[in-house]
């Protein structure tokens, strides 16, 4: 990628555009600035993982339900897109989410998934500690 000041900038708003679209369900305007900031980065899959987990994030996260159900039939091993899993299942009350974040810990060999589903379990039984109940 071009480390200029100026084009690191626009790829900053490009790509900050992108995951708003993905964020606010402008969906064809998120792909047209996607697919900008597909063409100047090395690493796509973590760029579509973030789009991912943004659609996770949102009113409707649904919608990040058949993207993410894609990465996960050609990649089932991937921990970063099992966390995202969870954190969607979660959004959607489903109570399988904290099963699969146990399985990151059991199972995954990267560290940064591993250490983000510590962290969420992690909260999430503090708050049943402190509260009784599940936030």
């Amino acid at each position: 990628m071009n480390t200029n000041p100026s084009t690191l900038m626009l790829f900053r708003c490009l790509r900050a555009a992108a995951l708003a679209g993905e964020l606010y369900g402008l969906d064809e305007e998120a792909q047209v600035a996607s697919a900008a900031v597909a063409a100047w980065t090395n690493d796509r899959h973590a760029f579509t993982l973030c789009r991912i987990l943004v659609r996770a994030l949102s009113p409707d996260p649904t919608r990040a339900q058949s993207a993410l159900d894609e990465i996960l039939a050609a990649q089932p091993e991937d921990g970063y897109a099992q966390v995202i899993h969870a954190v969607l299942l979660a959004r959607l009350n489903h109570p399988e989410w904290q099963s699969i974040l146990e399985r990151v810990l059991a199972t995954s060999h990267e560290q940064v998934p591993r250490d983000t589903a510590m962290h969420i379990l992690s909260m999430v039984r503090e708050a049943m500690d402190s509260t009784g109940v599940a936030r």
